[in-house]
């Protein structure tokens, strides 16, 4: 059994207390009152743990993947670890797991993907809770999910 199943069998529900407590940032306070922002251009929340291994990795291990260095295979190691234990949880395989800088990077490298498979005569939608379109290189200009360019074919 992996690790995380044999961990998922020990967890419990916690308290809400237990829970802010794991998140330094759920701390702060504003005007008096706590306040807790969960998600942002910036980034999200992170329970103490997460930011201690990040803080470990930075202090200990950090470097540039696939280089001669000891700490270059340490960091290829931790990335190969990651993979396969977020493969194991969603049923893929480590060669499927993909790690990028954030949301937005990754995004915009699927789409680009996407456009070279798609190809030209793919059509551009914009969501309509968004004023920025989504396109497709190779396809056409900007089209909006409101504009009548926009249907399929």
């Amino acid at each position: 059994m992996p690790p995380w199943k044999e961990r998922l069998q020990e967890l419990r529900v916690v308290s809400t207390k237990e829970v802010r407590a794991a998140f330094p940032a759920l701390e702060r306070r504003h005007e008096g009152f706590p306040v807790a922002y969960f998600d942002g251009p910036g980034g999200t929340q992170v329970p103490r743990a997460v930011v201690e291994a990040m803080a470990n990795y930075l202090f200990q291990h950090n470097a540039n993947t696939h280089w001669a260095f000891p700490t270059s295979a340490e960091t290829d190691a931790a990335l190969a670890g990651a993979r396969r234990v977020l493969a194991d949880f969603v049923n893929a395989s480590p060669d499927e797991i993909v790690f990028g800088a954030n949301m937005t990077s990754l995004t915009l490298r699927v789409s680009r993907a996407l456009g070279r498979r798609l190809g030209p005569a793919t059509r551009s939608l914009s969501p309509s809770w968004t004023t920025t379109p989504i396109s497709i290189p190779g396809g056409p200009s900007h089209a909006t999910a409101e504009s009548p360019s926009a249907s399929p074919g």
